[in-house]
């Protein structure tokens, strides 16, 4: 009888903190951003909403992380001596990827890592970066 009932409090209280740990992530105000540029230029973006606003670069070649505000932003992108703008879903983790200038990329990308290629960029419902 008492090891079902220390068996029971101790269900109770892992069950407890798995609920306690849950909220607090859910509740995290912050996204990560992971830039991969295979390009032989720089990619710079612009995101806006409001009163907040980041300016991202990354040069030729390399990758970089960047934490945001859980938001969907106005975005700038420049990359591969292009201009083009839209939106940025940034309510989760996003990964893109910007494959080598004037190639279209071989497949649009996995979940939350998209390929991006400024001449023919996706514009399905799906995607966070339009």
């Amino acid at each position: 009888m008492k090891k079902k009932l220390i068996f029971a409090g101790m269900t109770v209280l892992l069950i407890s903190l798995f609920i306690a740990t849950a909220v607090v992530v859910a509740k995290c105000e912050l996204a990560r951003l992971t830039i991969t540029n295979n390009t032989h230029l720089p990619v710079a973006m612009s995101l806006t909403k409001g009163d907040t606003f980041y300016y991202l670069t990354v040069p030729a070649g390399e990758s970089k992380y960047f934490t945001v505000d859980r938001q969907v932003y106005d975005r700038i992108t420049w990359a591969c001596e292009k201009t083009d703008s839209g939106t940025l879903n940034m309510k989760t983790m996003v990964k893109l990827t910007f494959t080598k200038c004037f190639c279209s990329p071989p497949n649009a990308g996995e979940t939350n890592n998209e390929k991006v290629s400024l001449p023919d960029t996706p514009s399905g419902i799906n995607w966070k970066y339009r």
